[in-house]
């Protein structure tokens, strides 16, 4: 059962994927929403809030030159253990166009390739657990530093797939 909040942020999200999708994104509808989810606190989130960064998605250096870009304080997996620092964040100007970024930069990665074969009918065959495990390949750059990111933004799968539904 899904609670107020992640009720209102499925409905929102449910209108941003179609807009993303209407410009063009491919991407799976599944895995994108649970990783928003998982990143964002469904939406919450100061990042979220402030900067409409649903992903996480750290800001370019143009982007910090450019003033679109929000400092923030971040946790990051390095050698085996869990660091504390400071990042800058991408900003958008609404979740549609985060949504938009985020498939850009998947399509346009090499290292992310792997999971495109998984992207949402007819594209690919929209497998979302192997859409996750498309960005978090062993030896490449990876989606997140966290070791356990698949297995955490896979357990939100149920209650995505539930909003979806009833929505």
């Amino acid at each position: 059962m899904l609670t107020d909040t992640q009720r209102a942020f499925m409905q929102r999200m449910r209108s941003a994927v179609q807009i993303a999708q209407a410009k063009g994104a491919i991407f799976n509808t599944v895995a994108v929403i649970a990783q928003a989810a998982l990143e964002s606190g469904w939406g919450t989130s100061h990042l979220a809030t402030a900067a409409n960064n649903l992903f996480g998605v750290k800001a370019t250096p143009q982007q910090v030159h450019a003033g679109a870009a929000l400092a923030l304080p971040t946790r990051e997996y390095y050698g085996g253990r869990w660091i504390r620092e400071t990042d800058y964040w991408a900003e958008y100007p609404s979740w549609n166009e985060a949504i938009l970024a985020y498939a850009v930069l998947i399509g346009s990665l090499p290292w992310f390739h792997d999971a495109l074969a998984h992207a949402d009918l007819p594209h690919g065959d929209g497998d979302a657990l192997a859409w996750l495990r498309g960005l978090e390949e062993t030896g490449r750059p990876d989606w997140a530093t966290d070791p356990h990111y698949v297995a955490i933004v896979s357990a939100l799968f149920p209650a995505v797939q539930d909003g979806l539904s009833a929505t």
